[in-house]
């Protein structure tokens, strides 16, 4: 065991100086005078940042999901539909179900907040497409399953104020796609036409390819990648083609595209099979993101994939909770994909909000703390980690007015060995050091009883961009323990 380092602290008691554990031999005790103010760590954390810079850190390539539910929103559902209306800056989401009964509610969410904006119009279904049409300025929907009887062949168009039916199936002199649910659309912008293509009918499962001109419904292929049903589609519009991956059933890894003219199918494997998962196209990154599904017995896929115009690779393991039947929509202008709700299994479902952010400034608490009441850290809204601003941790429940946060940057090996490592040796039992601590004690300020804040800095440096960094906060309570310190969760 390494030695342990101590500050005294007049009438704390000894704090135990986490980031110079496993130093020296195990006798050894150094004594340190105790920090009394944030400004006397002011220069150690600027020193900690500048070092990064100083190291060459490169900015992070790849995105990460940041859960960013507002307190309010839609309720939890699946087979909703989404579709981001680029011009007024807004996702649109209308319909879908939870526990079997369908919705008819439309909301729109601005990057920040949910807001219903209609509960009429459509009649409420699940498993319809919709598409936004950015020449003419409006959503497009297409189809679905209503509340008992069949599947609806009906076509729709919200403005931003108003849904109003433009086409149905009941005028025999005109070319409709038969009623279906499960299909998915896409929006051609370089050739101004919405595409349809699959879905399924009570009886049938559908092959076919429609597209939508804004006044009448064209069949402009009957052959192609074959019947299917909660595929994913998304418009590339780097490369002018729609996408497609995926379906069911029979479960299905292929991957197609369509130039407006015919089907080609440009691969075969890579992710594994799957259904009910979401395809949306990043055209700040220039490649296809698919995130979710299951292969319709027991696997719900986590893993995050990307789609170069040429192959598929692997860009994240973990992300959301596995999940089926949600919505995503690529956000152009705040340049990310995001996906709202879904399922999983047969009986639970999402009302969640999650963003894949390619340059993230984003503070997620975890790990967990000690004491009683336990010590918690926590980021104070409003003051993520970005470049050139101030971010902002708070501490509660700390017994005495004297707080500590401790930075590192891992939170997977420190000094003392893998992490989290259990203090228990220490004399703090149930306590856990959560980060490798560079700087172990930048002193927080008291701001009430039981709550202090931790303020930190961000040089305004291109070359920290995507560096994560890891806190947890540290207080004196001769009470607690034998070591007499309790310790916090971590926050990345």
């Amino acid at each position: 065991m390494g030695a342990l380092v101590f500050w005294h602290c007049r009438d704390q008691g000894m704090l135990p100086d986490f980031g110079r554990m496993g130093q020296a031999s195990a006798a050894a005790i150094t004594m340190h005078p105790c920090p009394t103010s944030s400004a006397s760590f002011s220069l150690v954390s600027a020193a900690l940042l500048t070092g990064a810079i100083g190291a060459g850190l490169s900015a992070q390539s790849v995105p990460v999901w940041s859960n960013v539910s507002p307190a309010s929103g839609p309720s939890a559902r699946s087979y909703h539909a989404m579709a981001y209306d680029s011009q007024r800056g807004v996702t649109v989401l209308f319909g879908g179900s939870s526990g079997g009964s369908p919705l008819g509610d439309t909301w729109e969410y601005d990057g920040f907040s949910w807001t219903q904006v209609a509960t009429s119009g459509p009649p409420v279904r699940d498993g319809q497409a919709m598409a936004y049409d950015s020449q003419r300025g409006v959503v497009v929907m297409f189809g679905g399953f209503p509340l008992g009887g069949y599947p609806l062949d009906d076509t729709w168009e919200w403005d931003g104020t108003t849904w109003t039916e433009v086409a149905n199936g009941s005028n025999p002199s005109l070319s409709n796609p038969v009623g279906r649910y499960y299909p998915d659309m896409v929006y051609d912008s370089q050739r101004g036409k919405t595409v349809l293509y699959g879905g399924t009918t009570f009886d049938d499962q559908l092959g076919d390819t429609w597209e939508w001109d804004g006044s009448t419904w064209t069949l402009v292929a009957v052959t192609g990648p074959g019947s299917r049903y909660n595929h994913s589609m998304t418009y590339d519009s780097l490369r002018g083609v729609t996408l497609m991956f995926g379906g069911c059933c029979l479960l299905k890894d292929d991957t197609w595209e369509w130039d407006g003219t015919s089907w080609t199918q440009v691969a075969s494997g890579g992710p594994p099979a799957r259904s009910e998962h979401e395809m949306v196209f990043d055209s700040s990154r220039g490649v296809t993101t698919m995130y979710g599904g299951w292969d319709v017995h027991s696997t719900y896929y986590e893993g995050t994939w990307a789609w170069d115009g040429s192959a598929w690779a692997q860009e994240a393991t973990v992300g959301p909770p596995g999940r089926v039947a949600f919505g995503m929509v690529y956000d152009s202008q705040r340049s990310r994909p995001m996906l709202f709700g879904g399922r999983y299994a047969f009986t639970g479902w999402y009302g969640d909000t999650w963003e894949w952010v390619s340059s993230p400034a984003v503070a997620v608490p975890y790990g967990a703390g000690c004491g009683s009441p336990v010590l918690s850290l926590s980021a104070v809204p409003g003051m993520p980690p970005v470049l050139g601003g101030t971010a902002q941790v708070a501490l509660t429940s700390i017994p005495t007015p004297l707080a500590f946060v401790a930075l590192g940057w891992s939170n997977t090996s420190s000094a003392l060995g893998p992490l989290p490592h259990d203090l228990g040796s220490y004399g703090m039992a149930g306590c856990s050091l959560w980060t490798s601590t560079e700087t172990p004690a930048a002193a927080a300020t008291y701001n009430a009883p039981g709550i202090a804040t931790y303020s930190l800095t961000i040089p305004n440096q291109l070359s920290l961009l995507g560096a994560q960094i890891y806190l947890q906060g540290w207080a004196p309570s001769p009470s607690a323990n034998p070591g007499g310190v309790v310790t916090s969760n971590g926050v990345a």
